[in-house]
């Protein structure tokens, strides 16, 4: 969403494709749909329900991105022609080499930091935000 925002201010027109119906799927609905809403104020457009089928061209010159949409009704195809493709396809933890386990912090099955809702692992003192940290415990 970063990238979206800071590329439509630069004036690009940027297309925003999300395979699911809601943009930042971490986030609560809410949330995710107040930040869209403003997105889509400053002119970022945004297809979610949808996935890329192909992409054909060269990044720089001409790129095509063939997307098969949704929404509950019958799906359509769409073909989206750029200069450009930023292909953000989300964020894996990079804790492999921190032998966490030594300290007695706990990872998921997927290498994020386990923590609770104010980012505390389970060792007093030692706490995990950004890429690293999973999902908050309940």
């Amino acid at each position: 969403m970063e990238f979206a925002q800071a590329y439509r201010r630069f004036g690009a027109e940027v297309t925003v494709i999300e395979r699911g119906d809601q943009v930042l799927q971490k986030e609560d609905s809410d949330v995710a749909s107040h930040i869209r809403g403003i997105l889509e104020g400053e002119g970022v457009r945004f297809l979610t329900n949808s996935t890329i089928e192909s992409v054909s061209g060269r990044n720089g010159e001409q790129v095509s991105v063939k997307i098969k949409s949704g929404n509950g009704t019958p799906s359509t195809e769409n073909t989206l022609q750029g200069s450009h493709l930023l292909v953000a396809s989300g964020r894996l933890p990079n804790t492999e080499d921190l032998d966490l386990a030594k300290a007695g912090v706990k990872k998921t099955a997927a290498g994020h930091v386990l923590v609770d809702e104010q980012l505390q692992t389970g060792v007093a003192g030692v706490f995990a935000a950004g890429d690293c940290a999973g999902r908050f415990r309940t």
